[in-house]
């Protein structure tokens, strides 16, 4: 099966017109109704929109592709035109940050290089840009007459990167374990300072195998945190169904229920909330944000009922009372 979609997905690339990505679009959308997390697929369908001129839509495919696992040259060329398609789209912090991740895993990229210094450029880092130009020219491009001026370029390039006002990072977390990083991570990140922010936990990312469910939900967090709740919701549901389990789990649902009523589709969050129960980790919260939705959704009554049932076991002298009334609300009415 994976070798036939693939196989697929070498028909229709060969066929495809840049000029009129059309066909090529609708001949990806039902293999990808059918496969939705295959991550070649995601990458593929990324590119086909990104070269329709719709970046939007493509940013969110490439940043599900990575999530979903895609390896070697794929996602080496992934994260060049993720990279490049944030900066189009002027979310120039993000570009930075994935660049700076697509660096630390292909070091040896002069692509990714030549198009991480557009970026710099674009963010005001002159000096970081032309720095990093000077590396890659100093060790990839052979010729005779260069050769007794690589030493001086190198040089040139390093005090460039020194004087760079982005080169000071987030302290480097030094906990023993991946998960006591994470918390210190959290414990440090600031809002004000996205580029820095999305680099750290971009490292952080890193250190786990691909696709993993626990580094997906981290790096779908730090878009929440960052306002960014359009991409963190494809991130979410990737993290779960991966297979995140554990404490995790039940945040994510939450985290994704809110991206979602935030993002104008309650409907979404209900079904997620209604399945959730209260527990030692998330307490009641499912029931709250349940109680939102509803609210959204014009179902004021159901609203209420949630958001009383909830509260009624703090209530030990009024619990059943409140239970009792709540259990009577009908579309925002009390029934006598």
């Amino acid at each position: 099966m994976h070798s036939d979609l693939h196989n697929e997905l070498d028909r229709i690339g060969a066929a495809r017109d840049r000029d009129n990505m059309g066909p090529t679009i609708a001949a990806l959308l039902p293999l990808y109704e059918r496969h939705p997390l295959d991550a070649r697929l995601l990458y593929e369908v990324g590119g086909a929109y990104d070269t329709a001129g719709e970046e939007e839509t493509a940013a969110q495919f490439y940043e599900r592709a990575m999530v979903a696992g895609l390896e070697g040259d794929l996602r080496r060329r992934c994260y060049l035109q993720y990279g490049s398609t944030l900066r189009n789209l002027g979310r120039l912090d993000e570009s930075e940050a994935v660049f700076a991740r697509a660096r630390n895993e292909f070091p040896d990229s002069v692509a990714l290089g030549a198009f991480e210094a557009l970026t710099l450029h674009v963010t005001g880092r002159v000096d970081a840009a032309l720095g990093s130009l000077l590396t890659l020219l100093a060790g990839h491009v052979s010729a005779e007459e260069l050769d007794r001026y690589r030493p001086a370029l190198l040089g040139n390039a390093e005090h460039l990167a020194s004087l760079d006002p982005a080169s000071v990072s987030l302290d480097e977390p030094t906990g023993e374990t991946w998960d006591d990083r994470v918390d210190q991570f959290w414990a440090s990140a600031d809002k004000d300072k996205p580029d820095l922010a999305m680099a750290a936990m971009g490292r952080l990312v890193e250190e786990r195998p691909v696709a993993d469910p626990d580094a997906a939900y981290e790096w779908a967090s730090v878009h929440d945190f960052l306002g960014r709740e359009s991409d963190a919701i494809p991130l979410y549901r990737a993290a779960i169904a991966n297979g995140l389990d554990g404490d995790r789990y039940p945040q994510a649902v939450i985290q994704l229920a809110s991206s979602l009523r935030n993002g104008g589709d309650p409907g979404s969050a209900i079904d997620l909330l209604r399945r959730q129960t209260p527990n030692a980790v998330t307490g009641s919260a499912a029931q709250a944000f349940l109680a939102l939705a509803l609210h959204d959704a014009g179902q004021d009554g159901d609203a209420l009922r949630v958001a009383l049932n909830a509260l009624a076991p703090t209530l030990p002298l009024y619990g059943p009372a409140i239970v009792s009334y709540a259990n009577g609300l009908v579309d925002g009415t009390e029934e006598h």
